[in-house]
């Protein structure tokens, strides 16, 4: 009986850990194409305190629209001492904008609501996990030539957080806000 349910138990071991990276690995890939036209446009580096439901989008192509088809995703460091991402991004951590035009940045983090199974045979039970979110409004930078950023995606209270834009040198960029893109 106790051979049973050790190898129950390391089964669901294995599902359990199979389902956790496939996670991981179901995120979409950075889509944002802007290739540096000179090695001294501005770079971007984009952070988050959040895990793996973060989500980075940015243009620079029609900075005005406020369609979120015109946005990129991006790819962006987990954490500051993490290396967790997705196998399927061979993206760089930075990405670089034409310098002297508006680069747009919204920034988010959500987890979407679902139920899980606890418990093995007759003590089975689900147990739901109600979603979790905060985005944050967009903020626009004109970069200039030869000047690195860092974006943060950043705790701020409960259910909320903040979009921070600084250089690389800790001192604030300046920013615009922008409006809310349009899901059409």
């Amino acid at each position: 009986m106790k051979r049973k349910s050790r190898t129950s138990a390391k089964r669901l071991s294995v599902l359990a850990l199979v389902g956790l990276l496939a996670a991981c690995t179901t995120y979409p890939k950075p889509s944002y194409n802007y290739v540096a036209a000179s090695p001294d446009d501005p770079e971007f580096e984009f952070q988050s305190e959040f895990g793996v439901n973060t989500t980075f989008i940015a243009k620079y192509r029609k900075p005005d629209s406020n369609r979120c088809t015109d946005y990129d995703t991006v790819p962006y460091l987990q954490q500051p001492d993490s290396y967790l991402r997705s196998e399927d991004s061979k993206a760089v951590w930075k990405v670089s904008a034409p310098p002297d035009q508006k680069f747009v940045i919204f920034g988010g983090w959500h987890i979407r609501p679902q139920t899980m199974p606890t418990g093995i045979g007759a003590m089975a039970t689900s147990v739901y996990y109600p979603g979790s979110r905060c985005e944050v409004a967009a903020q626009a930078v004109v970069p200039k030539a030869g000047e690195k950023y860092l974006v943060k995606l950043l705790a701020d209270g409960p259910k909320s957080c903040k979009l921070v834009i600084t250089f690389r040198d800790g001192k604030a960029a300046p920013v615009t806000k922008e409006p809310e893109c349009i899901r059409k």
